[in-house]
């Protein structure tokens, strides 16, 4: 997940280097959306929230028939049980089985 989000930064500020080389006329509006991007909160720690599909962090254990729907992320650590429907959130540490 680590290097997901330091490629994205890298992406992010290469895109931004070109724009600004490219259209050095707009350079203020550039900045300006840079500005506003970052008072919602996106950065590279945060923008995973805002990338589309499942973001499954380190050590999880997914058992077979498991069914992980929606932008759902799954802490480190998790462990998913066979069958289950993942529909919400799961926490770092967090067992996941049927009952």
């Amino acid at each position: 997940p680590q290097q997901s989000l330091y490629e994205t930064e890298h992406h992010v500020r290469s895109s931004l280097h070109r724009m600004r080389n490219k259209f050095g006329a707009t350079q203020t509006k550039v900045d300006a959306l840079g500005e506003s991007l970052k008072r919602l909160g996106l950065n590279p720690k945060t923008t995973y929230l805002y990338i589309p599909g499942h973001h499954i962090k380190d050590n999880v254990i997914i058992y077979a028939s498991a069914t992980i729907l929606g932008r759902i992320i799954i802490g480190e650590n998790a462990v998913i049980g066979g069958n289950t429907w993942i529909t919400e959130d799961v926490q770092p540490n967090e067992k996941v089985f049927i009952k």
